[in-house]
This record gives structure tokens, sequence and C-alpha cells, in this order.
């Protein structure tokens, strides 16, 4: 089973890499095709001349290379109309724009929250038909010293909405991708309030918020927002303000998702992201430092929050082990270790000074985008748990309440077996009560309709089949339930309850063993409900069963204090309180007999040979009125007295039942005193018939007695 599971998560896995390698294809291929597109139509980049006199591409001058001060120039094309424009981009760079020597555009800015940089910024330049031919000067110089990203991109000479249009193409995968993760990020932080998910909640709603910020700051990463509005500083505080806000979220959900939550970590967690934001706001605001060479002060706080991150992980795997429970974190690490891995070839790239076009995060976002997914996942597999556990509280719930609803267990069983088979949608449920003679007896039955049950089937209440019971005894033994999800699958694996079922026109079956004290004492089945719930039946036959089980003890103790208040115990018969009610019952049918015996001897057989034999003749003086009078018509009401009833239709049949009994009574050695009374006229009361045998049982038990040295008083 655990390898059926490794191999289910290994297959994930490729599955998963597989789709990010597809994204990144598409990403890149998107990318390609609007710049091969660019090449082919309005390409402006080649060929700008230094003042050295030396010829290269616009995209690839940079402060690093050229110096802080650059001038670079190049005619521009003939035959321009009022549609077109220069159109570039410019990262962390002043510059001042000449056409035929006439100042026609300028960029500078000065200083702003984060600094003197600005990132990227996208510029319009306008032209006219009279710029045909028109030398266009660019004098370009950083806004910081030594700053390696300082540079002029890409240049086209074309219409500036076509520009836009053609750009946001080229990055649209990006851009909705991140757009996406903020959506959906939203679309948690709702459910979280409009639907119940209780233990889940917080997981979620952190999960909501560390999407939309992620999300948020991808989105501003690909350059789109400054494209189509223009707001360049505003995008540049946003883009600073994520970067020390977007891994706290995902901080404190690596918490939440910990079994162990050590609220240690929590406070460690808050302290960090605390001591990174003081100082860079007291590095910034007091001290004036710019916030671009702060920037090992921010991968110190990533290095802080990873370790805090690997301890907190570590220690849950010991608490867990501790505790024998699963760590919950599988696809957690797995997800923080493609995170890890994209962000540092992007920093890599970032620090290197690679172009890469618009925005850095062109491997972070497949590394985000992989770890959002595993995390929905794992929050749908928790809620999805979570949604389980509460289903089945309310089951368990409902199978108490059924329990405790009757005093009576009887009633309470035929309830549960209906509430499990409507719940579940079954056909029919079904009880087999163990009769210790190798046959189970089918003692309770539930049909969901009448149109399930086919009287045409054989008659099955008992169950008797040596192979059959050998086989369904041996899966019990083996996995405490006999679950058969499809029965034509049984038909290779064990032909004879395959027979069985089939016979019955039975689908679908789970059963579960009544057990008590260690002995089977029946079966709990359900037969025929809808596919998709018999494995969720299957997870709940045990529990069903242990409902069932002691609603039937609970039965059979109510059955055996009702017999130990009617009955007497060792001779089976009715006793006293049996004989009262027997005579509320019929104490008005006319005629009947009425018969009292005493046993003689009992005094002196219990002296003379123990207690035992005398109990083994108070047994064969009640068997022998049973055989006669019935066993519902004998009562013991006293440790020697018995009375019996017997209604026949004339006195002479009653003497004969009288005659039989004393010859029995010869048969077993043994002698009882007998007054009895056949009663004809309604208008004698039944006291008066008692009154008068018993009487005649005392006078011949004074006749046996006369003279007797052990004579009874």
């Amino acid at each position: 089973m655990k390898s059926g599971h490794n191999k289910t998560y290994v297959a994930k896995i490729v599955a998963g890499s597989i789709l990010a390698f597809l994204y990144a294809v598409a990403m890149l291929f998107s990318g390609n095709a609007v710049e091969k597109k660019r090449q082919q139509t309005s390409d402006f980049s080649e060929g700008w001349r230094l003042e050295s006199g030396q010829t290269v591409r616009a995209d690839l001058i940079d402060s690093v290379t050229y110096g802080d001060h650059v001038r670079f120039s190049k005619h521009l094309p003939e035959g321009l109309t009022f549609k077109n424009s220069l159109c570039f981009v410019s990262f962390n760079s002043n510059f001042d724009l000449y056409i035929d020597g006439e100042p026609a555009y300028s960029y500078h800015t000065g200083e702003n929250f984060t600094g003197r940089g600005y990132g990227m910024a996208y510029h319009f330049v306008d032209l006219a038909p009279a710029y045909s031919g028109a030398e266009v000067i660019f004098e370009m110089e950083p806004v910081l010293e030594n700053e390696k990203g300082c540079r002029i991109g890409m240049i086209s000479v074309e219409d500036s909405r076509i520009y836009q249009k053609r750009t946001s193409r080229g990055h649209r995968i990006e851009f909705m991708t991140s757009i996406g993760i903020m959506v959906v990020g939203m679309i948690l932080l709702l459910l979280c309030v409009f639907v119940s998910m209780e233990q889940n909640r917080k997981t979620a709603a952190v999960l909501g918020l560390s999407m939309v910020i992620n999300g948020l700051w991808l989105a501003n990463d690909t350059g789109m927002f400054r494209l189509l509005t223009g707001e360049v500083m505003f995008c540049r505080r946003l883009d600073h303000v994520m970067m020390h806000l977007w891994l706290i979220p995902m901080m404190v959900l690596a918490y939440l998702i910990t079994k162990e939550r050590n609220r240690l970590y929590l406070r460690l967690i808050y302290a960090a992201a605390c001591v990174d934001i003081a100082a860079f706001l007291i590095l910034r605001f007091i001290f004036g430092i710019d916030m671009v060479k702060l920037t090992p002060i921010m991968l110190a706080y990533y290095v802080a929050e990873a370790v805090i991150c690997c301890v907190m992980l570590i220690n849950n795997r010991r608490f867990c082990d501790r505790m024998q429970a699963e760590t919950g974190t599988k696809l957690l690490v797995t997800g923080f270790i493609v995170l890890g891995g994209t962000l540092i070839v992007d920093s890599g790239i970032y620090l290197s000074g690679v172009r890469n076009g618009m925005g850095r995060g062109v491997c972070s976002r497949i590394g985000f985008l992989a770890f959002f997914v595993l995390m929905l996942i794992s929050l749908i597999r928790s809620w999805s748990k979570e949604r389980e556990v509460m289903r089945r509280n309310r089951f368990v719930n409902q199978m108490l309440q059924y329990a405790i609803t009757t005093n009576d267990p009887d009633l309470s069983v035929r309830m549960i077996m209906e509430y499990v088979g409507t719940e579940f949608g079954a056909d029919h449920v079904y009880i087999y009560e163990n009769r210790h003679d190798g046959s189970f007896h089918n003692t309770y039955e539930w049909f969901r309709d009448e149109h399930s049950y086919n009287p045409d089937l054989p008659d099955y209440s008992d169950l008797s089949d040596e192979k059959v019971l050998s086989d369904a005894s041996a899966i019990l033994d083996k996995e405490h339930r006999l679950v058969v999800e499809d029965v034509n699958g049984l038909k290779e694996k064990d032909q004879v309850l395959y027979e069985y079922l089939k016979s019955l026109n039975v689908k679908r079956m789970v059963v579960g063993p009544l057990e008590y004290g260690g002995e089977l004492v029946g079966l709990f089945g359900i037969d025929d409900m809808p596919a998709e719930r018999c494995l969720e039946i299957a997870d709940l036959i045990r529990l069903i069963s242990y409902f069932v089980t002691q609603l039937l003890v609970q039965r059979n103790e109510k059955r055996n204090l009702v017999r130990y208040s009617y009955f007497d115990s060792l001779t089976g018969t009715r006793n006293r309180r049996g004989l009262e009610d027997f005579e509320r019952t019929c104490g008005r049918i006319y005629p009947f007999g009425y018969l009292m015996c005493d046993i003689n001897g009992l005094k002196n057989e219990n002296d003379s040979h123990g207690h035992e034999a005398g109990d083994l003749m108070i047994m064969d003086i009640a068997a022998a009125l049973s055989e006669v009078f019935g066993d519902g018509n004998v009562f013991r009401i006293g440790g020697d007295e018995f009375v019996a009833y017997s209604f026949d239709p004339d006195e002479q049949t009653f003497e004969n039942k009288v005659k039989r009994v004393r010859e029995l009574f010869d048969e077993k050695k043994r002698s009882a005193s007998i007054g009895y009374v056949f009663a004809k006229d309604p208008s004698v009361s039944r006291e008066e018939v008692k009154e008068e045998a018993d009487a005649l049982m005392y006078a011949e038990k004074e006749r046996y007695y006369s003279g007797r040295r052990d004579r009874r008083r």
C-alpha cells in the first residue's frame, strides 16, 4: 500500500514538472515571437553610433561598459508620419533626447520613496514627417553611481498603441498568471467569510492573503502596470514594499500547516520581519541610504526566515514521530524547494546584470505558481479531511441519537438500519445473528422501498452454507470487514462468494462483524449502495457494527431481565409475578381447570443428599407439569409449590391430565401432593376455586405425612 502511495506521489511530481516546463516554454516562445515580429517591422535598435565612432545596438549600451556619461546617435528613417513614435524602455537612467540638435524629450528623476532609482520606465516620443532622416541623439547617465542596470532597452519606430499592444501580448502569459494567482487568493479570502472551514479557516485566509500579495507583486514585476498606466514611481514603491511583505504570510502558512505549532516560531517570524522593515526604514529615511544599496540586508532577512522555517519543519518532524502521526508537510516542503530554487536562479540573473526583458521574476513566477498550486492541493486535502471528520461526527451523533432516543434496543436497531440505508442510498440493510450451531439467522432486515424486495429470490433467512461462511470468515478475520465493490470482480478471486451473491442479485456489498467479548455474535451488511459511497461505508462499517453490537447486547440483557422477572431461573417455568400477569390476561376465561402441587420430601432430600439433589427433584416435578399442561401454563409460586392452569372443554379431559401428571411423577420416582378443581360456572370466583384446590392439596399432604417422623409442618 505504501509503495502504491509513493508511486502516485512520484507520478504527481513528474506531471507537475512537465506542466512547469510547458509553461516556461510558452513564456519563452511568446516573448521570442513578439521580438521576432518587432525585428521584422519596426526595430530601430541597430546601428547607433557612439562618440568614439563605434557602432553598437542601443540595448547593449550601458554605464558599466561605456561609462557613466554616454552619448549615442542615429538618423531617423524616411517616410515618417504623425502616427509614428520613438518607443523604448529605460532602466535606472536619466537622459536627454535631441532631434537635429533640438531638445525633444527629457527624463530625469529625483529623490523618491526608495531613493533615486526608478527601475523601469516606458517612453513614447512623438515624431512627425518633418523629422524624416533627422539625427536622434541620446545623452544618458545613471541615476546612481556605479549602477549596473543603467541602460536603454530596445528601440522601435511605430505607432505607440501598436507598441503597447504587441509588448503586452508578449508578456500576457506571465501577467495573466500573476493576476490569476491574485484572483484565486481573493476568492479564498471570500470563502473564509462565507464558507464553513472550521480548523482550516486560518490556513485558507493566510494562503489567500499570500496569493494576493505575491500575485500583485509578480504582476507588477512584469512591467505591465508601467506600460499601460505610466505610473512609474507608484509601481516602484509597490515593488519595494512587496519585497519585504511577501515572505511573512508564507512563513505563517508553514507554521499553520505544521502539527507542532510552537508559538515561538511565530514570534521569531514576526520578529525577523520587524527587524528587516525597521532596518530599511531607519537606513533609508534617517541615514538617507538608497534602498538599492540595502539589498544585502534583505537577503540576510530571507536567509533568517529560511533558517527559522527549516528548524520549524525539522522539529515538527520529530514531534510527529513521537506522536506517531503524519507530518502533513510533504507538499509544503516540495513547494519551498521549487520556489527557493527558482528564486536563487532569478537572484543570480539580477545580480549578474543579465538582461532578460521586462521583470526579473521569469523563473520565480514558475516557482510561485508551483508553490501555490501545491498549497491549494494541500488545503483542499485538509478541507476534505475536515469535512469527512465533520460528516463522520454528524453520522456518529445521529447514531447516538437513535441509540438513546428510545428505551427499546430492538427499535433502536431498526432505526439505525433505516438511517444507514437512507444516508448511503443502499437498497438493503440486514443483520444475521450467530446461532452457535454453525449457522446465522437473519433477525433484522430493511429495504429501501417495496421495489427493492424481490419475492422471487431464494429464502436466505438462515445462512448455513459452510463454504460461504468459511470464505467470509477468513476475510473478516484478516481485514475485519468484507467489501465487494463489484461482484464481478469476485469471479476469479472467490467463486463461492461470487455465486452466492449472484444468486441474491447483489452488485455491491459491505459487511462488518458484530463482535462482543472476542466472540462473533453476528454480521451487519449493506447491499447495493452507489458505487462512489462503497468505500465510505467500508471506512465506517466497524463503527456501525460497534453501535449495533452494543444495542443487541442491551436487547439480550433486557430480554434476560424480563425473563428473570417473570420466569423461574431453575425450572424455566413462570414465577409468581408471571402468574399474576397471566391471571390478569386470562382471568375471565371459563371453563378452566386449576391445579396446586406441593412436592413431598423435598426437605429430607436436601438434608440427605444436598441441595443439588433437591433441585433435581424440583426440576423433575416442573418438567412433568409442563409436559402435560404446557410451558406457558405452569407456575412455580414457592420453593416447593407449583400452580397449573388448563383450559379444557370438559372436566373429564382435565382429570385425565391430572391422572397423567401422577403417572409421570411415579415414573420419575417423585412424590407431590395435588389439589385440583374444574370450574364451569363463571359465578364461582377464581379465589373460591383457589381456596378449594389449596384445601384439597393440604388434605392430601396430611395423608402423605400421617405417621411419618419427617412430617412437614
